[in-house]
């Protein structure tokens, strides 16, 4: 089956948060 427009666009989103949370800047390093 293949993975739903949604479904990877979701977990693009979750990739490029998991990204920027291993770059901690300012407040959001907490």
């Amino acid at each position: 089956k293949t993975i739903s427009l949604a479904c990877k666009t979701a977990l693009k989103k979750a990739a490029q948060k998991f990204e920027s949370n291993q770059i901690p800047t300012g407040e959001e390093s907490a």
